[in-house]
């Protein structure tokens, strides 16, 4: 009986887990990706620098705001993503904890 209860709960763990992993993946990753915006944003702004040197501040301003604001988005977004994942994944750790019961005391023997 052990055994089965040990292979549910496993089972069930991998369930919950397979759900955590895209919470941390779009958390981990939307920044960089908000960052390979403002990269990209950075590079259009010094390009149309060079194409009109008579602009000034207004030809690269703009692509600076884009930039900025794909970074913002992205982090947006990220900081729920993380927060949502530590969440569900301190719930899975108790569900958990909870399936197995308590831990043998150390150095006992059953």
């Amino acid at each position: 009986v052990e055994q089965i209860m040990m292979s549910s709960v496993a089972r069930e763990r991998q369930r919950f887990d397979r759900f955590l992993t895209y919470f941390g993946t779009l958390g981990n990753n939307a920044p960089f990706i908000g960052l390979f915006g403002t990269v990209l944003g950075i590079i259009r702004a010094f390009h149309n620098l060079s194409g009109d040197l008579t602009g000034g501040a207004d030809v690269v301003m703009g692509a600076i705001s884009e930039a900025l604001v794909a970074t913002a988005a992205r982090i947006f977004v990220a900081i729920p993503a993380l927060a949502a994942y530590n969440g569900f994944q301190r719930k899975v750790e108790q569900l958990h904890a909870l399936a197995l019961g308590p831990a043998p005391a150390e150095g006992r023997v059953d």
